[in-house]
């Protein structure tokens, strides 16, 4: 039965909506700031940024993993600076705010700013990729982490893009890739394009993030110094291949990382994990060799050549899909752009739980396809649906630890990779003789 609501009566509905967000944001600001411990007994990660601003960047102008930061150039330390004249508690109540304020305007700039959904928030195409991403996006707040943040430079980034403002695009995309490596990805998608005025961003943003800040906060000689550590820890001490096969801190069940979890699965590797009796749990489907093959030249370790040959498969179908649209338009443009961020995930030496609100907008796109007045019931269709589905009962299953250990939720990024391959190759079909359509500086987006 439907509900009229008369034009006298106000519609409670979306205040209500909008107070328990608030509530949830509020309780989750309020959790991650009791977890956070000045001398890193609690569960979350914003006070080793604290201790790491405070103690390292702003009494010795320094960096170091003293403080468990592992995986962060040093423009991250001189980033959480003002963090580190607060107190803790106070400072990471603040990261939270900001981190809810980031969750909102991602949620805006895709859905209004570049969908430009509108009408009710009721409507399946807004709320369903938002709540899809919801436990992710909680976890992150929670953990005191820095993917919303992320996430939100580069989906502004995006905007930009399609503004014709491509400087301060790369300029926004340095940003993000100087906070978390992750988004330089993205920059072979520019190039690939041609984009000379991003690229030209991306470098400027690059030169000035990594290279003039840190030299002025660190000086000169440290701040090599530090980016050659960092290099030799990221770079090559945990990279895809190394995290394949040597023993490192990052073998949790909750990191769903491509080699991570490939070693799981082909060989007996601890989870973190373990059963009633206190023995450990292993996930493996086969035990294969530590015994290095060699194919040509190169000699790897079994589950090294999977790792490997996984990554090169999905590496080639985005580069060729990419590289087959010469003309392409601004919505096959988007579904690209979200492949290679999906991308950037899966090739991740490490992929905690938070990480796969990266995942966002895809969902967004997907949704945005399957909910479409136009759409049909054809394969594709069904499979799209199918995918929402499957992306939904992956949430609550977050709390059954094996799901994760097994990788679950990276297959599911796979997929919806594919997914937005396929969704691209429709876009262009759909308007095949269209030359590309960009927003002109200060008016509506396309």
């Amino acid at each position: 039965m439907t509900r009229i609501v008369s034009a006298d009566q106000p519609d409670w509905r979306p205040r209500i909506a909008t107070l328990v967000l608030l509530a949830i944001a509020a309780s989750t600001i309020a959790i991650g700031s009791f977890r956070a411990r000045e001398d890193g007994s609690g569960t979350s990660d914003f006070d080793d940024f604290w201790r790491t601003a405070s103690r390292d960047y702003l009494l010795k102008r320094t960096m170091t993993d003293e403080w468990g930061v592992h995986n962060y150039l040093p423009f991250f330390a001189i980033l959480m600076g003002p963090f580190g004249l607060l107190p803790l508690r106070v400072a990471a109540a603040a990261f939270g705010i900001i981190s809810c304020v980031a969750a909102a305007a991602t949620f805006l700039i895709i859905d209004v700013g570049l969908l430009r959904h509108g009408g009710s928030p009721a409507r399946p195409v807004r709320w369903v990729p938002a709540a899809l991403a919801a436990a992710y996006a909680i976890d992150c707040i929670v953990l005191g982490q820095v993917a919303l943040l992320t996430l939100l430079l580069i989906v502004a980034a995006w905007y930009l893009f399609e503004q014709q403002r491509s400087f301060a695009c790369g300029m926004t995309l340095a940003l993000a890739a100087s906070i978390k490596l992750l988004p330089m990805v993205l920059g072979i998608y520019f190039l690939l394009r041609r984009e000379g005025r991003v690229l030209a961003g991306l470098l400027c943003g690059l030169a000035l993030f990594n290279g003039a800040l840190p030299a002025i906060a660190f000086g000169p000689s440290r701040a090599w110094e530090l980016h050659r550590a960092f290099w030799q820890r990221s770079a090559v001490g945990e990279s895809l291949l190394a995290l394949a096969l040597n023993d490192s801190d990052k073998m949790s069940y909750a990191n769903q990382s491509l080699p991570i979890v490939t070693r799981r699965l082909t060989m007996r590797t601890h989870t973190g994990l373990r059963d009633p009796q206190g023995m450990p749990k292993y996930v493996n489907l086969v035990d294969l060799s530590r015994k290095p093959m060699r194919i040509g030249p190169f000699a790897l370790a079994p589950v090294q050549w999977i790792v490997l040959s996984v990554a090169a498969v999905l590496s080639v179908a985005v580069l060729l899909a990419t590289l087959t649209g010469r003309r392409p338009t601004i919505e096959r443009m988007r579904c690209e752009f979200a492949a290679f961020l999906l991308l950037s995930m899966v090739l991740s030496p490490v992929l905690w739980t938070f990480y796969f609100l990266l995942a966002y907008p895809a969902l967004a796109l997907s949704a945005d396809a399957v909910f479409a007045p136009s759409r049909g019931r054809g394969p594709a269709a069904i499979a799209d649906r199918v995918l929402l589905a499957l992306w939904a009962i992956a949430v609550p299953l977050l709390a059954i630890r094996e799901a994760r250990a097994i990788g679950l939720h990276l297959l599911l990024t796979i997929l919806l990779l594919f997914a937005m391959l396929r969704l691209s190759r429709d876009r262009a079909t759909a308007s095949r003789h269209q030359p590309p359509q960009r927003a002109k500086a200060g008016s509506a987006p396309a």
